[in-house]
């Protein structure tokens, strides 16, 4: 919710306000009432409000000095003006200083409802701005853009000194996490179906009531950090608690997981004696490997990192071993999560798989199925690139074996069907950012990334300039190569 904040000199008029509007609805709650301006200032650095509704004439510190005097500070705070019929040329002063609207008396509902609709869309594209600029900061590591990420954070009402104790808290799934109001903090959306909270930690004991209560509907994983506010800390914060957060990915269950509480250990070692079987091409060994997973997933003591790497070797093995050296992996949380439900059914899928393989390259399609088939894959792909499709989505859908399906996408586009879906979303996002009214957050989801941190990486390897820069300044994005549009749909 925005928070609102109710300037006047006369108390029927605030009281008004309040009783008459549903702020709720509009996405807004009024957080405090002052009589003059020199209140609403004192009020306005306590509470920190993003929108301030003021008459325009009231003793001591009127409207109009108010707006003026806050203005020009680096607080970030909408105002609109209210007043009555005859004093609209204060109003047009207001407006000058910078006021975003105005009202006036006796109140119409439907006049302040239209004002707070403009109001919500701007302050949720300031918003979403801001987030976007505090991902594309938190992969720099100079000192000046650690300054911009304070910046940003302060915007965003949340402000704290460098050595500070914070709590960084990720959740998975659909919708946040309400954040205690005996708690300072603020929430930034990371992804989809992915916030992060930033929450400062003075006292610890609000924190772990808050933590430990009910965890939403909808919210699949939750897993938090507590660390202290440096550059370092915070950027190695997030990534642990998203890698806990991810640990109803490998218990089946959804529950709140401290990172460092995590017994783990046995992870590497898994990795590296599955590495051992797939060295020495022991198929049995593998298996086994494959089944002590699942005892350590059933244990909670291995992460959905350990998953992703014990997935990948073994569909890297199972490619080599029948002809094609190459595969198209898995390279996030979020590609893993969205294929299988959880570790257990990955585990299984790779053992079927296993006992399935026959050792030897799949044979050939006749030339007329190839062609039919394969023109019918890419058009699906054209058509679906920003769902969450992949290698195995596809072979399920078309009953293809999976390294099969990699090698007609390398043997006909000379690509990886990942290089192939990356360029189809990148060249799509390029195309939104030049011509399309929508946030940078907006534009990756349209696009297909889950991940806004992931989607400004990616973009900015494949353009050479973050989403915001290229939003500003233009560049000639990934183009589809012919004989790709020769075989299916273009998006």
């Amino acid at each position: 919710m925005h928070k609102v904040v109710l300037v006047d000199d006369e108390r029927y008029v605030v009281d008004s306000l309040k009783a008459s509007i549903d702020w709720r609805t509009y996405g807004f709650e009024v957080v405090g009432d002052a009589r003059n301006g020199i209140q609403a200032l004192d009020l306005i650095d306590r509470v920190h409000p993003d929108l301030v509704f003021t008459d325009i004439r009231m003793p001591g510190m009127d409207g109009l000095e108010l707006i003026r005097q806050v203005s020009e500070t680096t607080r970030d705070v909408l105002f609109v003006a209210v007043s009555g019929y005859a004093e609209f040329t204060y109003v047009q002063k207001a407006m000058n200083f910078g006021a975003v609207g105005y009202c006036l008396k006796p109140f119409d509902q439907k006049e302040i409802g239209s004002i707070l609709k403009k109001v919500r869309d701007t302050l949720d594209d300031r918003r979403a701005y801001m987030m976007l600029d505090f991902m594309e900061l938190m992969d720099e590591t100079d000192p000046v853009s650690w300054e911009r990420v304070r910046s940003v954070l302060r915007k965003l009402k949340f402000s704290c000194e460098d050595g500070a104790r914070v709590a960084l808290v990720v959740t998975v799934g659909d919708g946040g996490l309400p954040l205690d109001p005996d708690l300072s903090g603020v929430e930034i959306r990371l992804g989809r179906r992915k916030h992060l909270h930033l929450v400062s930690l003075v006292d610890d004991g609000p924190f772990r009531t808050w933590i430990g209560g009910r965890i939403p509907d909808g919210i699949q994983g939750l897993g938090y950090v507590l660390t202290e506010f440096t550059q370092e800390a915070v950027h190695d914060g997030i990534g642990r608690a998203t890698l806990s957060a991810y640990q109803y990915f490998i218990t089946g269950t959804t529950f709140a997981h401290d990172h460092d509480a995590l017994d783990t250990s046995q992870g590497p070692v898994l990795v590296r004696q599955l590495e051992d079987a797939i060295d020495n091409r022991d198929d049995k060994g593998i298996l086994v490997g494959i089944e002590q997973f699942r005892v350590a997933a059933g244990d909670d003591r291995l992460t959905i990192q350990h998953a992703l790497k014990a997935y990948n070797l073994v569909m890297s093995y199972m490619s080599r071993k029948e002809g094609d050296p190459q595969t198209d992996y898995l390279y996030r949380y979020e590609q893993l999560a969205a294929t299988f439900p959880d570790a257990s059914s990955m585990l299984d899928q790779l053992k079927s798989s296993l006992g399935k393989m026959k050792g030897s390259r799949t044979a050939a399609l006749p030339e007329d199925i190839r062609n039919e088939k394969f023109r019918e894959i890419l058009r699906f792909v054209n058509e679906n690139f920003a769902q969450d499709i992949s290698v195995q989505s596809l072979s399920a859908q078309y009953n293809f074996n999976p390294n099969y399906m990699s090698q007609l996408f390398k043997k006909v586009l000379k690509m990886t069907f990942t290089d192939y879906v990356t360029m189809l979303r990148i060249s799509f996002a390029g195309n939104l950012l030049r011509t399309a009214p929508y946030s940078v957050s907006e534009i990756a989801e349209r696009s297909g990334y889950d991940d806004y941190f992931y989607f400004t990486r990616v973009f900015k390897k494949t353009t050479g300039m973050t989403p915001t820069e290229f939003k500003t300044r233009g560049l000639e994005t990934p183009r589809i190569p012919d004989r790709a549009k020769n075989n299916g749909a273009n998006p």
